[in-house]
């Protein structure tokens, strides 16, 4: 035996407890939940609860609750995910200007990333109240009266996307400046020397070099944003009735203030499957290939 092949063994056996841990933590709460999604489980019943089949499936195919959570999430995950990349992107390119005042600052950008999410969400809900001196009070000074932005979907539902999308603005930010500054001068300095202009520069050379970075921060920022939960807890709580009503907090609704733990695992189970779906067609649609 060669020693390339001793070495390889032995790295191999010395990842295996490693590789058993982490597969055991992932596939045993996955299997407790698929489990869970085929009974009647309930704290307040467990005398009671037993197996029920596809009854869950069923009830889940007819929930236009559910479908209302889909849509909720797909709006919410659409417009952070085309705001947080744009503002990235802007932020990205500043930093990554010449100005050294600038650069000295880039700290200050990444405060929103550091602060815990319900912290965020109880200053952005401190902000949209409008009891509070917050954007009400900002929309007066330019004589425009501010709605109450808790009491309707539709400014409900910009509360958390403007919350979520601040929030998160620094991590998009950090992915694109990553990529700017890994770019090649030789491109750049060609094109200014052939003519091209900024805006020239900018989307025939910029954008496709950064475009592997720009698919991945998309992707992912549209699967985090599929999963959100505390902003809406704390902000909306899902209302008003269900318009703000995600995926993940319905499900968390019935599981946990329903007592429907059955349905509950059902419904992350199905949540799992919507997520799968949507990176699976935003990898068809960006033509990205994972080697």
């Amino acid at each position: 035996m060669s020693t390339i092949s001793i070495k390889n063994r032995t790295y191999n056996l010395l990842l295996l407890p490693t590789i058993l841990t982490v597969s055991l933590l992932i596939l045993i709460p996955i299997l407790a939940v698929i489990v869970l999604s085929f009974t009647n489980f309930s704290f307040i019943s467990m005398k009671t609860s037993g197996f029920v089949g596809l009854q869950n499936y069923g009830k889940l195919l007819k929930d236009a609750r559910f479908l209302n959570s889909i849509r909720v999430s797909l709006t919410i995950s659409v417009f952070t995910v085309v705001l947080q990349v744009f503002f990235g992107l802007m932020l990205a390119l500043l930093l990554h200007s010449e100005c050294k005042s600038v650069k000295w600052s880039r700290g200050l950008f990444l405060l929103p990333m550091s602060i815990p999410p319900i912290a965020v969400a109880i200053v952005w809900k401190l902000l949209f109240t409008p009891s509070v001196p917050g954007i009400n009070y900002l929309l007066s000074l330019i004589g425009i009266h501010g709605p109450a932005w808790f009491d309707r979907a539709g400014t409900a539902l910009f509360s958390i996307v403007a919350a979520y999308t601040w929030k998160w603005i620094p991590f998009v930010m950090i992915i694109l400046l990553s990529a700017l500054e890994s770019l090649p001068l030789d491109p750049f300095e060609s094109a200014v020397i052939d003519g091209a202009n900024r805006w020239q520069v900018f989307t025939r050379i910029t954008v496709p070099m950064i475009r592997p970075a720009l698919l991945f921060i998309t992707t992912y920022r549209a699967i985090e944003s599929l999963k959100m939960f505390s902003l809406v807890y704390v902000m909306t709580a899902g209302g008003p009735g269900v318009s703000t009503e995600p995926m993940n907090y319905y499900a968390y609704t019935m599981s946990f203030k329903y007592n429907q733990m059955g349905y509950g695992a059902t419904l992350v189970f199905a949540i799992l499957a919507v997520i799968i779906v949507v990176v699976l067609l935003m990898t068809k649609l960006f033509k990205v290939q994972f080697h």
